[in-house]
């Protein structure tokens, strides 16, 4: 595999700015990581306290530093209201996964279809990768749909895929090339 750092640049759409998440950010993390609406489908628990946020996004500050594949703070107005990023990135053979989390509040507005699409533009044109994918739960709608928007296209249901929270779940693929195909 490639040992190339990976860079998290500021990405900017029309209603928000995806860019490294802080440590003055835990309050607005902790404030939908700790909502079980939120962690439903995810591979977390909701958060508990401040401190385990806390200590989560200190694990993401020393990925950054590392240059390792990450999650990307989604800003709305400077208020933290999610993450999104890359998720078990190949450069050798030009592959990442994408994952995301955001806010109930901010849910069914469209924008987490718009920072999904901005972090594969970054993906497919600034890292040249080939192919950019996805996993979600069998039960998780809105997450299909965001893939959909995004225009990935399903690739099929892995059964007994991954073991999350205890209990091994089916997992849908989605994905996009570069090419289209």
């Amino acid at each position: 595999m490639k040992t190339n750092k990976l860079r998290f640049p500021v990405l900017r759409t029309k209603r928000l700015v995806l860019k490294k998440i802080r440590r003055s950010d835990a309050a607005d993390m902790f404030e939908y990581a700790s909502n079980p609406a939120v962690s439903r489908f995810t591979l977390w628990r909701p958060h508990r306290g401040i401190s385990e946020t806390k200590r989560y996004i200190g694990h993401v500050i020393n990925n950054y530093r590392r240059g390792v594949p990450e999650n990307w703070g989604i800003y709305r107005r400077s208020k933290l209201i999610g993450t999104c990023g890359f998720f078990e990135m190949d450069l050798e053979n030009e592959r990442a996964e994408v994952n995301y989390a955001l806010s109930a509040d901010y849910s069914g507005m469209g924008l987490m279809t718009e920072a999904v699409k901005k972090v594969m533009r970054y993906g497919f044109e600034s890292l040249k990768l080939r192919r950019i994918q996805a996993k979600c739960m069998v039960q998780n709608r809105a997450s299909e749909k965001v893939m959909k928007k995004a225009g990935m296209k399903y690739e099929g249901t892995l059964k007994s895929f991954l073991r999350v929270k205890g209990k091994f779940r089916d997992m849908k693929l989605y994905a996009a090339t570069r090419s289209g195909r």
